[in-house]
């Protein structure tokens, strides 16, 4: 079991809530002990918190990668049970990963 929290407000810069955003994410401790993680940009802010259950260095959240200049951040909770073919099938390695989030 993992928890996200996510907050998107066009009007305003997001950057200096830093600490609303951990506090987000503080209240899903309860679902994912074991790791937390946060982004925070200027319109958008993100909160993982993980249960770690197989891949614990390739499934830190907010999964974080640069492709043609654009950066793409992704918070995750769930499985893919057809990870592997999933992204074969479709020619994207964009987020490499073993961790059930992949």
């Amino acid at each position: 079991m993992c928890g996200i929290a996510g907050w998107v407000d066009w009007a305003r810069d997001l950057r200096p809530q830093r600490e609303i955003i951990e506090k987000m994410g503080q209240v899903l401790e309860s679902r994912g002990p074991d790791e937390k993680g946060e982004w925070l940009a200027k319109r958008a802010g993100l909160a993982h918190r993980r249960l770690i259950v197989i891949d614990p260095e390739g499934g830190k959240q907010p999964m974080q990668r640069k492709y043609q200049g654009n950066t793409y951040v992704l918070v995750y909770n769930g499985e893919l049970y057809n990870t592997v073919d999933s992204f074969y099938a479709t020619n994207c390695n964009l987020f490499p990963s073993r961790s059930k989030v992949s």
